[in-house]
């Protein structure tokens, strides 16, 4: 699920287009903020097997992306890390003292992770990823 809600976070609304504009030979720093409310209860889990359940998440991180490459005139490839996360989570009743333990996991995980995102003019992009211990790959639909 962490894989999933990190390409989201890192899936910007603005097109494409508009980030080929930019200077790309420099450094550029991003808050991405998220808040969601899941249609129904879903699960999140640590590697350490412990559980909850969640009806929303706030999504906050901070990142850097550098080395970006522009693939022809309508792709541009860019590397981040992430500098900071900050990840809270509201869990059903059952489950409340359970979901700070795993929100703090999730946390040290995520910091320093290095993501990649690709964008292109017609909206398509992929997301891949990697943190100390995991790497994943999202595409839309994914």
């Amino acid at each position: 699920m962490m894989p999933t809600l990190l390409a989201m976070a890192l899936s910007t609304p603005s097109s494409a287009a508009d980030h080929l504009n930019w200077d790309w030979s420099r450094t550029h720093r991003y808050f991405i903020s998220t808040q969601v409310q899941l249609p129904m209860a879903a699960w999140i889990a640590t590697r350490r097997n412990h559980e909850a359940r969640i009806t929303s998440f706030d999504l906050r991180i901070v990142t850097t992306c550098s080395d970006a490459q522009i693939e022809g005139r309508h792709v541009v490839q860019a590397s981040c890390t992430i500098d900071d996360v900050a990840l809270s989570a509201a869990p059903l009743a059952q489950d409340q003292g359970l979901v700070q333990p795993i929100l703090e996991q999730l946390d040290d995980e995520l910091t320093g992770a290095v993501s990649s995102c690709r964008c292109a003019t017609t909206g398509g992009s992929t997301t891949s990823g990697s943190t100390r211990s995991s790497t994943w790959t999202s595409a839309p639909g994914s």
